[in-house]
């Protein structure tokens, strides 16, 4: 099993070197779903792993149905990020909930100019017609699509995710996310998935929320017992 870890720190980078993680998809603010991470960020982490970074190009929170001045800067920042030594994108363009067809083709064959992976993430899920969408990103051209399966998380999405790797898994990398426990990351071992995403975050108790956000730790437990699956 392939194992992606999201991290937006350096710290956590640090935490997984010592992991069999093959990729990381590095963003900013995951509290809102993952946001685009700085260039220079994005810049030490690729200078200082040994793992593929795979970089979140999300310009704002909300919805995913983006204008084209959104759309180009996205795909700016796919270049820069490109140039610094990214592996891959994550990236996931509706419009009115369906796959935006022509703003992903136009970041697909940009990503294929610089070699780039692409992820199309779970915005995938909020396709009025799930299996439509995922045709549209197949026939794209994507490296693999990060899902739930259609549902709001794994857990719900747990038997889909099997199904979908079956019928679609020779087509594109199926890569269950989304709520991914050390229990549901066994039942994909288990299940022959070749893909899993999870992140490591573990929120510590620090009173009231303010607007500045959480404050986390680095779950060493989780990131232990699911690489144990490898």
């Amino acid at each position: 099993m392939i194992f992606e870890v999201v991290l937006e720190t350096l710290d956590e980078l640090k935490a997984v070197e010592s992991f069999p993680v093959k990729r990381v998809e590095l963003c900013a603010a995951l509290e809102v779903g993952g946001l685009t991470p700085s260039l220079r960020l994005a810049e030490t982490v690729i200078q200082n792993s040994s793992k593929e970074i795979h970089v979140m190009l999300r310009i704002r929170a909300g919805d995913f149905d983006y204008s084209d001045r959104e759309i180009d800067v996205m795909i700016k920042d796919l270049e820069d990020f490109a140039r610094v030594g990214a592996k891959g994108v994550v990236f996931g363009f509706l419009s009115d909930n369906n796959v935006n067809i022509t703003a992903s083709r136009k970041l697909i064959e940009r990503a294929n100019f610089f070699g780039l992976e692409t992820t199309f993430h779970r915005a995938l899920d909020g396709c009025t017609d799930y299996l439509v969408g995922l045709e549209d990103v197949i026939e794209l051209g994507c490296t693999r699509i990060l899902t739930s399966g259609g549902f709001g998380n794994v857990s719900e999405g747990k038997e889909a995710l099997v199904k979908l790797e079956n019928s679609v898994g020779s087509r594109i990398q199926v890569m269950p996310g989304g709520g991914v426990t050390p229990e549901l990351a066994r039942y994909f071992y288990e299940n022959n998935l070749n893909h899993l995403h999870f992140n490591i975050k573990k929120p510590i108790e620090v009173g009231n929320h303010t607007a500045f956000g959480n404050k986390y730790t680095i779950d060493v437990e989780k990131l232990t017992e699911i690489c144990r699956l490898k």
